[in-house]
């Protein structure tokens, strides 16, 4: 994911581009890439976005408490396509792993996710810049003792019932 026009003077200071251009430019401006809030765009850089079949995460709250609002509806008459998001803090994010035979083909990627994923396609998850999982295996606590945990709750509540 890439923060993509966010601020009105980011790479074009440094750089002369605007950061569609430059995304463009090296390679990485393809429908591969998943952009955040595409505010500050110009018309050719809402072009170029949509020419390259960009997804955009468009966070609608954080966008509104700055008050300015990514020009979604050109993005999407330009190709871009439009997913909902949100601005969390400390950047926490969940990866699935997409290569599972029930999650293809993927013509609809979000309805594929919203409809037929599983916990068991979490790939990886990062929580306050920390891997907690990491190729589906939580990294904070060992499987046995997560195994151990389930057995003996599991056995309490047979005792009980």
């Amino acid at each position: 994911m890439s923060r993509v026009g966010a601020i009105q003077h980011d790479i074009r200071d440094r750089d002369g581009k605007t950061p569609a251009e430059l995304l463009d430019e090296v390679g990485l401006l393809d429908d591969r890439l998943v952009a955040a809030h595409c505010i500050h765009l110009t018309a050719e850089d809402i072009t170029r976005i949509g020419r390259a079949g960009v997804k955009l995460a468009y966070l609608s709250m954080g966008d509104a408490t700055g008050g300015i609002i990514a020009p979604t509806r050109a993005l999407v008459d330009a190709g871009a396509k439009l997913t909902i998001a949100t601005d969390n803090m400390h950047a926490d994010m969940v990866l699935l792993d997409l290569r599972r035979p029930h999650l293809v083909p993927h013509n609809d990627p979000l309805g594929t996710i919203m409809h037929t994923a599983h916990g068991h396609d979490v790939a990886h998850v990062i929580v306050e810049g920390e891997v907690v999982v990491r190729d589906g295996r939580p990294t904070r606590v060992g499987m046995e003792e997560i195994y151990r945990k389930g057995a003996a709750a599991a056995e309490a509540l047979w005792r009980r019932a």
